[in-house]
Formats: C-alpha cells, structure tokens, sequence
C-alpha cells in the first residue's frame, strides 16, 4: 500500500501550519448530526493548525465501511461492526486499513494524528500514526474508556500499547488519568488534562438567591444523571430548607419525559419539583446565574460541561467524586463533591451549598477575577491544545 509518510515539522523551523489527522466518533456529520459538539468546537477554535477528519460511525453488523465527504476535509466514515464491543479489535483493525487506503488514495500527508479515545479511536489511530511515520496523541475520555478497559481485560495489552506509543495522553479531566494509570501503566508525564471546549464562556457574577437549585441534562440519560437520587435528596431536605426548590433543564423522548414525571410523583415532589424542557445553547450562561447552585450527581460523566457553564454564572455546584470535573478545582472552593451512589451524601451536599450559597459565590468570582477558570475559557483551552501539538511535533 503506497502510503505517503508526512516528516515531523517542529515549532521551532515550522514553515507552513501543521496538519492534523482527526479521527473521531463524536464529531456531528452528515450520517449522525446530532453529536455532541466538542471536537467540532476545538477543531473549528485551534485554527493554528489545519485539520483534517475522519467522523467514524458504527452503523452495523455487516463488514462493509463507506467514506463520505460532507465537507472540506471533512468525511463521514459508516464502518459495519457487531455491537457490545463484540470482535473490536478485528473491525477497528479493518477500519484502519480502509482509512489508510483512502488517504494513500486521495494523497493527504499529515504533521500529527489525533485519536478522540483511547479504546475505540486510539486503535485505529495508533497504527494509522505508525504507518504514517507522525506523531500520535491520543484524548482519553473518562465515561467510555475507563468502562472498557474495566470490562475488557483482553483487551488491554492493546490499550497499553495504544497508551505507550502515544506522544501525549489527553483527558477531558484530571481523574480519568488517575482511574487507568495501574490497568494501562500510563506515563504520568506525558498526561495534559484538556478539557471540553464550551460554546459560550462569557463570565458572570451571581448574587445570592432564594433556596433554588437548577440541573441541566438530557432526560433520556436521568438514570447516569442521577434524578433520581437528586429529587429525593431535594425531597428530604425540604424539611430543613421549607423554601427549597429544583427545576430540571433539558429536552428528551416520551418515555424520559414520563418517567422523570414519575420520579417527582413517587417523590410527592411535584410542588417544588419542575420539569422545564430544553434550554437554549445561547440562555445557559444567564439561566443559570440566577439559581443558587447547580446540582447534578452524575453516576459517570466524562466532563460535564455543564459544571464549568456554572462557575462561569457565578454559581456553585453539586458535582461527583472521581467524575466529572473533579481534580481540576478545590472542591471546597467550587462546591461540593459527592459520592453519587450515597443518598445521605447528595443530601449533605445540597445543604452544604444552600448554607454556604454566600461564601461560595464569592470564591467562585475570586477565581473569575483571578484567572482561575481561564483554563476552561475557549482561548484557555486553545493555548493549552496548541502547546500540546507543539510539543508533541518536538518529540518532548
């Protein structure tokens, strides 16, 4: 197979913009539009560099893989694959002989390649960067590898092979690192914690409200999101705080819809619990400043951008320990962290940031004047992608 090897340009003599192989799963196309839009976002924001994607979708259990281009530099990828991770190591073997082919065919050479996650993308990416003869840095997203990597142990020579060839390892949060360093032996020093890039980063400070607490989810994912516990935390506590209140943002099927309505019914919730349907991408920010705190006790949660859209408005949140955001901030200058599995601790959590609504509030916009979410900002997480190719093409 002719496969045009691309040479390492470093910073330091680079005379064009490196260019980055992408392959993701997460990246909306013309097969599946409704992704979530991280990597879009970061590919469309760290515009130093010039990007190149492969948007990958399972779409079955037939052998066949299709490549369709819906935008410049920009192809969908349907790859056939039995579902559960049956035969992964087979199907993304063959993936990645098809996408080598397909750019030996249309005679793309590339600086560095990006693997989104380490179980799925990272193995097509590591012998696609192998074959390639460039630099391979690989995303590490908490929810999905260290689920696999716990449920497959077959597997995870692979994966410590992934992990060892990759120049950098990129977690969305500092705790997915700390969760597979022992299974893939991860070089602590080639870790750069990068987090999920967000739509709107606008700051804001927030006063101190009524007892009312805000969550913003997908209700068809109210099980991981913990509803469930959260509503009977607010149930309880409302005999210690009579005023207390909870409105739950977000969209979702029928069924979500009638069971989250069921969750408040069992609850006998149904006076201060409310259901409040999508909100807008562009409201977010302003809704919720207005709120006391944020409050959700995710059970996984690769990042929860929602988290971060919080201390942007200036409020404090109720987050998972282990999960989440977690590692990157005190939690006590935050908020609190919770054990998502322990009612009474949801519970003490809530309590927890309507007693200290003030105090909190007010650390969370000294680390808004300070800089100390700057990191979470688009321009932050910019900086931080661009040192991170950059070393990646110096080989530190």
């Amino acid at each position: 197979m002719g496969i045009l090897r691309s040479s390492t340009v470093s910073p330091a003599n680079m005379t064009r913009r490196a260019r980055i192989l992408h392959l993701s799963c997460d990246f909306p196309d013309a097969l599946v539009a409704a992704k979530t839009p991280a990597v879009a976002n970061l590919v469309r924001a760290a515009d130093a560099f010039d990007h190149f994607v492969y948007s990958l979708n399972r779409v079955s259990w037939r052998r066949g893989i299709e490549a369709v281009p819906f935008a410049d530099n920009r192809v969908a990828v349907a790859y056939g694959a039995p579902p559960k991770g049956i035969l992964l190591t087979v199907f993304l073997d063959r993936l990645a002989a098809f996408l080598l082919a397909d750019i030996a065919r249309r005679s793309l050479t590339f600086d560095v390649t990006h693997a989104h996650k380490l179980t799925i993308e990272g193995l097509v990416g590591e012998r696609i960067a192998d074959r390639l003869g460039v630099p391979f840095v690989c995303g590490i997203w908490g929810n999905t590898d260290a689920k696999l990597v716990r449920l497959r142990p077959d597997l995870r020579h692979r994966w410590r092979r992934v992990a060892a060839k990759a120049r950098l390892l990129l977690p969305a949060a500092p705790w997915a690192a700390d969760a597979l360093e022992r299974l893939l032996a991860l070089d602590r020093t080639k870790v750069v914690p990068l987090p999920i890039m967000p739509t709107h980063d606008r700051l804001m400070r927030s006063a101190v409200t009524t007892p009312s607490l805000i969550s913003v989810f997908n209700l068809d994912h109210w099980r991981n999101k913990g509803a469930a516990a959260l509503v009977d935390a607010v149930a309880r506590l409302r005999r210690k705080e009579p005023h207390l209140a909870l409105d739950i943002f977000g969209g979702g099927g029928s069924r979500a819809i009638r069971e989250a309505g069921r969750i408040i019914e069992r609850a006998q919730a149904g006076a201060f619990v409310r259901l409040r349907g999508p909100l807008p991408n562009e409201r977010v920010i302003e809704t919720l400043n207005q709120y006391a705190a944020l409050a959700m006790p995710s059970r996984r949660e690769t990042f929860g951008l929602v988290y971060v859209e919080a201390l942007f408005a200036g409020i404090p949140v109720l987050f998972s320990r282990g999960r989440g955001i977690d590692g990157y901030l005190p939690a006590e200058a935050i908020g609190y962290a919770c054990n998502p599995r322990d009612q009474a601790d949801i519970e003490t959590g809530l309590h927890h940031l309507l007693r200290n609504q003030q105090r909190l509030k007010q650390s969370i916009g000294e680390l808004q004047a300070s800089g100390g979410l700057n990191a979470f900002t688009v321009a932050g997480i910019v900086r931080t992608y661009e040192a991170a190719i950059s070393r990646a093409l110096a080989g530190d």
